[in-house]
């Protein structure tokens, strides 16, 4: 906890480092965010299932908000998104069904954007969740693509994450909720 809490603060002394006259973009997002495997036995439930297996794609919207920093190929990106997955049946056997029930979960993310304004980047960033009224904390892998539109400075960014969302925090039984974040969204 206290090693998540020393990155946090790093990545908000970014923050504090901005130019006076520093540039900033805000953006709205949509697209899915898909369970994934974890490929280790002992991240199974008791049936053998992984996350995968007891819940749909789900949908994701987000908003960001990037800073730039002192050097031009740094930003500080702040990101707010909700996820929300629907419980699927899975076959245990012929005649058992297991079901996994709905999930939604509101992120906070604090990163580093590293790229310039408009092209390819990298996203590394970490992460707090709400889900069912309790805290889990995690980090995101991204990579993404900004194109400028040409018209009032709008932007089009694609950008894709891994995202692991509850390493702190979770229960001993629940089972560890990776995520495979595709997103395509405005930036102004």
């Amino acid at each position: 906890m206290k090693r998540l809490i020393i990155a946090f603060l790093m990545v908000l002394s970014f923050t504090l480092n901005l130019k006076a006259q520093s540039k900033f973009s805000f953006g709205l997002y949509g697209g899915a965010a898909i369970p994934t495997a974890t490929y280790h036995h002992h991240d199974r439930d008791e049936f053998g299932f992984e996350f995968k297996d007891t819940h749909k794609t789900g949908l994701d919207v987000a908003t960001s908000l990037k800073f730039a920093s002192v050097d031009p190929l740094i930003f500080t990106a702040i990101g707010l998104n909700t996820m929300a997955f629907d419980g699927k049946k899975t076959k245990l056997n012929d005649s058992t069904f297991v079901e996994g029930k709905g999930l939604n979960y509101t992120t906070l993310s604090i990163g580093i954007h590293i790229g310039k304004e408009v092209g390819p980047y990298l996203l590394p960033a970490l992460s707090a969740s709400l889900v069912e009224e309790h805290s889990r904390f995690g980090y995101n892998a991204g990579v993404g693509y900004v194109k400028s539109l040409g018209l009032y400075h709008l932007k089009l960014d694609f950008n894709i994450t891994y995202s692991f969302l509850n390493v702190l925090g979770k229960e001993k039984d629940e089972l560890k909720h990776n995520v495979l974040r595709i997103l395509l969204g405005i930036v102004y």
